[in-house]
This record gives structure tokens, C-alpha cells and sequence, in this order.
């Protein structure tokens, strides 16, 4: 609604029923084109008229109330100068003086209201309290790459997540801002600080781009007062915070939650730790090719790595893979599901008693000792040959691939041909035949 649509409300038919003076023209004007209406003393005193006996007159030619009108200060005017200062405010003539926003705009069509249904804050209300929510706030598009707020910075508004995945990043004990948690759509982010003026503690940004919801503390404070029904989930959530029950940034991704991006701009350490950080989350999450289509998938159960397949290897060896793919040709996306409806594929090990941590610290280690070797050039030649005739392998670790490998020394050529022919990593048989190369034992 805008100023001269507010000015001119209860004009025509709905006026004329509405407006308690009956003037058909809404109440600013009946006011203001009021006839006079004598109830002057008689001379000498005495009696006074009634009202029945009262006179009504129009007002003479260059009366005062005329006079005023064409002066442009009568009562009118002066419902005018004051919705001015209201709709300056509200379009930020103020200064930045922050006047409360007295009027409200009504919700376009199109906006829809899903994101706040799958919100653990505003999940619960009715979708007419979701629509009153939805007109005060203003939605806010961040492009790719751009940061959101800072440490230290005040939480001046309540932000939700419309469409889009938001990055939170903290310090870490040298000063330097690492990835801890992923939020999607319908998280919320500043609904304490707002209350309280706190600073935020973290870092958000948009890597792909996102659309937010923000609602300043005015709107926020009006919300908690026009819509009683938000009150005690509010303050629920607030008492499980306080009670350290709720999850925390880490923690943070709620049910219901579908993802989806690209790898070049996320780190998929922080992506599979985030969505195995709650016990009740059960889903798939997908990895696709730039333009080849489905690359492979991970599959979680309650929390906890299920299964997982990325270019035709399964379990373990299938997430070293996939930690030394090219991020910027993959593409994520994962679907929330119910744990009965997530079961792992007959012959699929079963990561589930694998610690989560253990293997991605393996993989992020396969891909760093692969980065070190292609930066200091140190390929394994097209073809070799045994230079000895017995193994000699002193690594338990590797002790399977080394066998599996030897066997295959004069039959295979390159390490594509390798890797086709073995159940590991690219980045184990790199290394090992390197380190073959390295040790004489083959050349």
C-alpha cells in the first residue's frame, strides 16, 4: 500500500458504508468540508437552542473555514503532514532514525510461504500468521560470493533463509576463518542477538548466492506481540539454547532440509559433517558431473554414513575418490528422507561403524599427499617392470594395494589402466606406485 492509496481509503462505495459521518468521501475529507453549525449564546443570555432548533449554514464566501482551505491548513492538511512523517519513515526520509513502520505492505502474489513452514521457529503457526510475518519483512538477495555480516558486527535484524545455502565460518585458534556449519532454507539466523543488541560471533556468506528474509527488531518486537501463538515457540527455543539443548551452528541444519550447490564453492568436509551432526537425519546425498550427470552418492542413516559409491568404488575407497575429484566439476544435492526409507544395497560395505571423523581426516590426507606430488611433478612412468623378484612392503597400510598392484606390473599401462583394474582410489595407486618407483622396485 502506498501513500496515496492509504489517503484515499474509504473512498467510494466502501467509504460511503464506513465512513461513521456519512460524507461518502472517507473521513479526512468529511471532516474537512463539515458545514458550520451555530450554537452561539442569544444576546442577553438565557436560553440556548437545542439541537433541533439548531441552524445549519453553509459558510459565507471568504469565510475563515475558506480561507483555511485555499491557505491549505485546515484539518486535512493536517492529517496529510502527519501520514507524511509516517510513509517518510517507512521509505527512509528519516535520516536513519529508525521511526517504527506504522504501515505494512500486503504480501505480492508469488511469494510463497513454504520456507517459513519448514522453519523450526516458525514452523508451527498458521499460514495467516506466516503471511503477517512474511509483509513485515523485506526479502534481500545476496549475489555469489558476497558476505552477509562479520564478527563483531550487531545483529540489527532476524535473517531466514529463503532460497539458497548460507555459509557460517568462526576463527579458529590462529585468527583464521574455516568453514563450521551449512545453513538451508527455513534456518534462522539472529533471532537472540536481535533482542539484546548482540554482536554476531561468525562469519556469513552467500557462496552461491542466496535470497534472506530480514526482519529488523521493530517488526520482530510487533511480531511477538500480534501473533500470540509465536510467543512460546519462541520461547522454547530460547530455553533449550540456554539449557545448551538445542544444536548449535554446527549443528544447525534442520529436518526437512534439501541442499544443493555447486563443490566449488563449499567445503565437503564441513557438508558431510553437518549432515551427519544430527541423530534423527536420514537422506541422500548426490553428486553429479558437470554436464555427464550422477557421479555417485552418499547415503545417511540417523546421523551416521551409511553407504557410499563414487565412480563405480564402493565404501571407503568410493569417499577417498571423491575427495580428490576436480570440486568445480561437481555439483551436490541432498534429499531428506525417512530413515526407514534409507537401506543400503546388498554387497555395499556398511560405513556405519566407521567413525566419521577417522574417514574424512584419511581422505582429506590422500588428497593433500595428491596435491604435493603432481606440485613437485613426480608421475609414475607409463609402463613398468619389476626390477626384483619378491615383494619387500613394510607398510601395513598399504600392504593389500602394494600385492594387488605388483601382480598387475607388466600388464597394465598407465594408471588409468590401473585404476580401472583395481578396487582402490586413484590416490592410493598414485601414491603406492610411486613410492615402488621410489624404493627401486620397479622402474
Amino acid at each position: 500500500m502506498d501513500r496515496e492509496s492509504y489517503l484515499s481509503w474509504g473512498s467510494g462505495p466502501i467509504g460511503e458504508k464506513s465512513c461513521p459521518r456519512g460524507r461518502g468521501s472517507g473521513c479526512a475529507r468529511g471532516l474537512a468540508e463539515e458545514p458550520f453549525i451555530s450554537r452561539s449564546r442569544p444576546k442577553g443570555g438565557g436560553h440556548v437552542a437545542t439541537r433541533s432548533e439548531m441552524k445549519v449554514k453553509k459558510a459565507p464566501k471568504n469565510s475563515t473555514t475558506e480561507r483555511r482551505a485555499k491557505a491549505g491548513v485546515g484539518r486535512r492538511t493536517t492529517l496529510q503532514r502527519r501520514l507524511d512523517e509516517i510513509f517518510s519513515s517507512v521509505e527512509g526520509d528519516d535520516g536513519g532514525k529508525g521511526k517504527a513502520r506504522l504501515a505494512r505492505p500486503k504480501v505480492p502474489r508469488g511469494r510463497d510461504i513454504g520456507f517459513l513452514k519448514r522453519s523450526s521457529l516458525f514452523g508451527k503457526l498458521r499460514d495467516e500468521d506466516l503471511r503477517k510475518i512474511l509483509s513485515m519483512g523485506k526479502v534481500v538477495d545476496f549475489p555469489r560470493r558476497s558476505l552477509i555480516f562479520k564478527p563483531g558486527e550487531s545483529c540489527h535484524a532476524v535473517l531466514v533463509i529463503q532460497s539458497g545455502v548460507v555459509q557460517i565460518r568462526r576463527p579458529d585458534e590462529d585468527g583464521r576463518m574455516v568453514p563450521a556449519a551449512l545453513l538451508g532454507e527455513g534456518d534462522v539466523l539472529g533471532d537472540v542477538g536481535i533482542l539484546v543488541g548482540g554482536e554476531h560471533r561468525s562469519e556469513g556468506l552467500a557462496p552461491e548466492g542466496c535470497e534472506l528474509l530480514v526482519i529488523d527488531r521493530v517488526c520482530f518486537e510487533r511480531i511477538l506481540r500480534a501473533i500470540p501463538g509465536f510467543v512460546m515457540p519462541y520461547i522454547e527455543s530460547l530455553a533449550h539454547r540456554a539449557l545448551g539443548c538445542a544444536m548449535d551452528l554446527d549443528q544447525a541444519m534442520a529436518n526437512r532440509r534439501n541442499l544443493e550447490g555447486s563443490l566449488e564453492f563449499f567445503d565437503l568436509s564441513t557438508l558431510i559433517q553437518s549432515l551427519t551432526s544430527a541423530e534423527d537425519r536420514s537422506g541422500v546425498l548426490v553428486f553429479r558431473s558437470s554436464g555427464k550427470g550422477p557421479a555417485g552418492r552418499i547415503q545417511i542413516r540417523n546421523g551416521q554414513l551409511l553407504s557410499a559409491d563414487f565412480r563405480g568404488l564402493d565404501g571407503e575407497e568410493g569417499i577417498y575418490e571423491l575427495f580428490t575429484e576436480d570440486p568445480s566439476q561437481l555439483r551436490f544435492s541432498f534429499e531428506e528422507m525417512n530413515s526407514e526409507e534409507i537401506l543400503r544395497e546388498v554387497g555395499r560395505q556398511d560405513l556405519s561403524c566407521v567413525p566419521v571423523m577417522t574417514l574424512l581426516m584419511e581422505a582429506s590426507r590422500l588428497r593433500d599427499e595428491l596435491q604435493r606430488m603432481e606440485e613437485q611433478g613426480k608421475e609414475p612412468l607409463p609402463s613398468l617392470r619389476k626390477v626384483v623378484e619378491d615383494l619387500e612392503w613394510d607398510d601395513p597400510g598399504t600392504l593389500a594395494v602394494a600385492r594387488d598392484l605388483w601382480e598387475l606390473i607388466g600388464y597394465c599401462n598407465g594408471l588409468d589402466e590401473f585404476c580401472g583394474r583395481l578396487p582402490y582410489c586413484r590416490a592410493k595407486v598414485k601414491i603406492v606406485l610411486q613410492a615402488m618407483v621410489d624404493r627401486h622396485l620397479v622402474m
